[in-house]
């Protein structure tokens, strides 16, 4: 239903296709500064950058007098002789400081906003891409002791409950509840699972895999 919002009836047709490898290492080039620049609101915002620079180069041009020469040449009757004008126009900068001065610093001063703008977006974009990447590392490491330690013990504990219990040496109650607690550590890893597919999967929405990408486009009709 969110994929339809941006792409309509098409998204129907975009079915699942499977589990996605969120085990497997994304992207670890992600935060680099150059691959950043290249996110569409990063570029718009330094194409906003260049606009300010270039009205800013205007203003600064706009101080110095713009010296213009004209001539012309006048046939005139056999009463008269020819005759050839020359010009030279010199605009003055009357009240430079209020006027000339004062635009070119409030331009200077869009251009140094605009760029402060910038480098927060940079940096908030690079912070960003840093927490999921290392929310999924730590993810994998915790997963990976579950694996390895809680989930193997929660269930031997388990089995030696279920066999104290046979062999009458506990209670039912005591069972169940080795059991109950075999079934929490395993819940708790699903849980644990799920969010490290979630950054895996937010990363990966930031920062696509360029091979991926070039992937769907080839196959996309």
């Amino acid at each position: 239903l969110m994929l339809a919002r941006w792409v309509g009836a098409a998204a129907a047709e975009r079915l699942p296709v499977g589990t996605p490898p969120w085990q497997s290492a994304p992207l670890l080039d992600a935060v680099s500064s150059e691959r950043l620049k290249q996110y569409p609101d990063l570029r718009v915002m330094r194409a906003e950058i260049e606009a300010l620079e270039t009205d800013a180069q205007l203003a600064q041009a706009n101080k110095k007098s713009d010296w213009s020469v004209e001539a012309s040449y006048a046939q005139r009757g056999p009463a008269y002789s020819n005759m050839l004008s020359i010009g030279v126009s010199i605009p003055l900068q009357w009240d430079a400081r209020n006027r000339q001065d004062r635009e070119l610093a409030a331009k200077l001063a869009l251009v140094d906003e605009a760029k402060a703008r910038y480098e927060d977006a940079l940096r908030s974009r690079e912070a960003e891409i840093r927490n999921l990447l290392d929310d999924w590392q730590t993810g994998m490491t915790r997963l990976a002791r579950y694996r390895d330690e809680l989930i193997p013990v929660a269930g031997q504990r388990t089995e030696a409950a279920l066999t104290s219990y046979r062999v009458g040496k506990s209670d039912l109650a005591t069972a169940l509840a080795a059991r109950r607690d075999g079934i929490d550590v395993r819940m708790q890893a699903l849980s644990l699972e799920l969010e490290t597919a979630r950054a895996w999967a937010q990363l990966h929405f930031l920062v696509p895999d360029e091979r991926s990408t070039s992937a769907t486009s080839r196959n996309t009709p």
